[in-house]
């Protein structure tokens, strides 16, 4: 199924599990984590093409992912993913 999320959206929250496997069709996404300052850190970029396998881990996601743009996102269900 294809998502678009507006710029400044969360797809997804720290703590969260993660449901689907998701490509970045068209734009941008980050994933942040927020220290104990409360300073936001960027730990990765995502942009065309681009995916993330952490489902496989099969653990709590430990960052929010953030559009950075408005952003068109492929997600497969875990259970077909992991087929």
């Amino acid at each position: 199924m294809l998502r678009t999320f507006n710029r400044n959206t969360f797809l997804f929250n720290k703590g969260s599990e993660l449901k689907y496997h998701f490509q970045i069709v068209s734009g941008l996404a980050k994933f942040v984590r927020e220290d104990q300052k409360g300073h936001r850190i960027t730990f990765q970029i995502l942009g065309n093409g681009d995916a993330n396998y952490l489902i496989l881990a099969g653990l709590p996601l430990p960052f929010d992912m953030v559009a950075i743009t408005d952003c068109t996102v492929l997600m497969m269900p875990k259970d077909d993913f992991c087929r």
